[in-house]
């Protein structure tokens, strides 16, 4: 795996479009003055504005099997929305939201030589979530990352010489008018103690590069997330992250073709250049 630092470095920098790191934990009412203000001083330290913004998490119940648009029609959904502690950072384009049940991280955009790392935003979590447990009681749930690739081509052909038969499954076996795709594969792991999410989708459009011109492509994004439910406690909560973040590169690696990848090594060529 030391080979791949540097190409896990070129990955991060041209194609990582997305890391959000999500820590649940159970519902408190409503946090104590102090929490807030603790939080607010850590980050405002570290250049981040504090605004609020409201949180919304959908959940549906299953009374009976789905068997018709009938049965479908029938679900109930819940709607929890709850205001949320919001901070940025426009700098670094890092996005935190907390309220009474969980800690968002969102890194977008500007993946470039600045990029601080994993460690920092993993750091970032434990320092807020030691604030939290300074003044509040609170057990955690479950602790997630999620990384989302993008990747843009005028040739809608060049993803299958750079990626396992798997990863694109039958897109290629399928009839698709070539100006309107919109395909989306998912897959799912279990890496004892964690769950892996792994969605591909490919789609055409349109993106605007030197003096504001147009040009037609096809993009290719890999999402994946994973996460765990159980034996989440602060003094193993950096191992965790850790792990799961190799355990997503891992997957990310082996999404691509074993010679696209040695050729990088050996080259230090650009994917797609």
């Amino acid at each position: 795996m030391e080979d791949y630092k540097n190409i896990r470095n070129q990955i991060k920098k041209n194609y990582l479009k997305n890391l959000i790191i999500r820590l649940d934990f159970e519902d408190i009412i409503e946090f104590d003055s102090s929490t807030i203000k603790d939080i607010t001083l850590y980050l405002r330290e570290k250049n981040f504005e504090k605004n609020t913004g409201v949180f919304n998490e959908f959940s549906f119940k299953l009374n009976k099997e789905i068997k018709s648009i009938e049965d479908a029609q029938s679900i109930s959904f819940d709607t929890l929305t709850k205001e949320v502690l919001v901070f940025n950072n426009n700098v670094d384009k890092i996005k935190i939201e907390i309220c009474p049940f969980l800690i968002v991280i969102n890194k977008y955009d500007k993946f470039d030589a600045d990029y601080q790392g994993f460690e920092y935003f993993a750091n970032l979590l434990i320092d807020l979530l030691t604030k939290i447990k300074n003044n509040e009681k609170i057990s955690e749930t479950r602790l997630g990352i999620r990384k989302i690739n993008t990747y843009e081509h005028e040739n809608i052909e060049i993803f299958n010489n750079y990626f396992q038969d798997y990863v694109l499954g039958d897109f290629y076996k399928m009839s698709l008018p070539k100006n309107s795709i919109n395909y989306a594969k998912r897959y799912t792991f279990e890496s004892s103690p964690y769950f892996i999410n792994y969605q591909v989708n490919i789609r055409n459009g349109v993106i605007f590069k030197e003096n504001n011109q147009p040009k037609d492509v096809y993009q290719l994004k890999l999402d994946f997330d994973i996460y765990k439910d159980s034996n989440i406690c602060n003094d193993n909560l950096k191992e965790d992250l850790i792990n799961m973040n190799t355990n997503l590169f891992n997957y990310y690696i082996n999404a691509y073709k074993k010679d696209i990848i040695n050729n990088y090594i050996i080259n230090n060529k650009l994917l797609f250049e």
